[in-house]
Parts: structure tokens; C-alpha cells; sequence
């Protein structure tokens, strides 16, 4: 399946709802699959805040995700890459979908852009 793209803002956004929790942050870094590094979820979060707010560089990381359904619920499955193709770190996590949460309503959180805020 192929991953659609989204925003710090709309993760956050996510995130901020309780819409769905942050679950597994692993960091992998450079190209070399088997260098990686599990972040506190609470780090993660605090730090995804943090470049909300940075403004212009909210946008530095290129976040892709996927939806799907599980036997536990519906998971979000997100990469961010910091960097070029041959990037130096990405970012994995996943997002799981609260109780009463529908696949659509997380979709339209993640496909969220400034044109569709502001003709709300």
C-alpha cells in the first residue's frame, strides 16, 4: 500500500485530541538498518510539540502513514524521514485509535491542510 503524506501540525493535532495514543517510537538512523534507538513516548511527544512550534521548520520532517484495521483496533502506522532519500534518521511509531474512533475521522485529521481549515 502506498503511504500518504501528512504534517507535524495534524499529528500533533491527533495527539493533543487523544484521539489516538502514540505507541513504539523507534529512531533508525543513518542506513544501517540495525542502529536504532527507542524513544519514551513522552520524549516523543514533547519533542513533536516543540516542532510544532518551531514554525517554519515544523515542516524539516516528512512524515508518510498508513491506517490500518487489527485484531486490537485501528493503528496508524507513521514514518518521518529527516533528510533527503538517503536520510539520515527516520522516525517510526505508531498511533492507535481510541474507543468510538472511526477510520474516516482519523483519515481526515492526517489529510487535514490549510486550504480545508480554511473553508471550514
Amino acid at each position: 500500500m502506498l503511504m500518504k503524506r501528512t504534517t507535524t501540525n495534524n499529528l500533533m493535532s491527533i495527539i493533543s485530541s487523544k484521539t489516538a495514543r502514540v505507541e513504539n517510537v523507534i529512531l533508525r538512523y543513518s542506513s544501517n538498518e540495525s542502529d536504532t534507538e527507542i524513544m519514551e513516548t513522552s520524549k516523543f511527544i514533547e519533542s513533536l510539540k516543540h516542532l510544532e512550534e518551531s514554525g517554519i521548520f515544523s515542516d524539516s520532517v516528512d512524515w508518510k502513514y498508513e491506517i490500518a484495521h487489527t485484531p486490537e483496533g485501528i493503528i496508524v502506522m507513521v514514518n518521518g524521514y529527516l533528510g533527503a532519500a538517503y536520510t539520515i534518521c527516520r522516525m517510526e511509531f505508531m498511533l492507535r485509535a481510541c474507543d468510538n474512533v472511526e477510520k474516516s475521522d482519523l483519515e481526515k485529521m492526517l489529510r487535514r491542510t490549510i486550504f480545508s481549515q480554511l473553508s471550514a
